[in-house]
């Protein structure tokens, strides 16, 4: 059961129920419709496929960390996180401030 005021809503997690990512996963598909981009800043813990996909299909961009031993699968091929870095021209990469 979630608990909720106008702005904040909370839900006590339990080993013995619903997973951390899941519940995460019920947080991103309560937010509402933006009208204007908008960002989910998650930690390295959260950053996986199911919690991307959340965001995705509510509109958000995501900027999270990635941890070095995650594996991905760019264009369908099965590659190393780390070794896909090497890859990445700093061009394409921004440094990103919160605070």
């Amino acid at each position: 059961m979630w608990k909720s005021s106008p702005s904040v809503r909370c839900r006590i997690y339990n080993k013995d129920g619903v997973s951390r990512i899941n519940l995460a996963k019920e947080l991103i598909q309560l937010l509402p419709d933006f009208d204007l981009p908008a960002y989910l800043l998650m930690d390295t813990w959260y950053t996986c496929v199911s919690l991307l996909d959340a965001a995705s299909q509510k509109g958000l961009q995501v900027v999270g960390g990635l941890k070095i031993n995650r594996i991905l699968y760019p264009v369908g091929v099965r590659t190393k996180a780390n070794e896909f870095a090497l890859h990445i021209p700093k061009s394409e990469t921004h440094l990103v401030t919160v605070g």
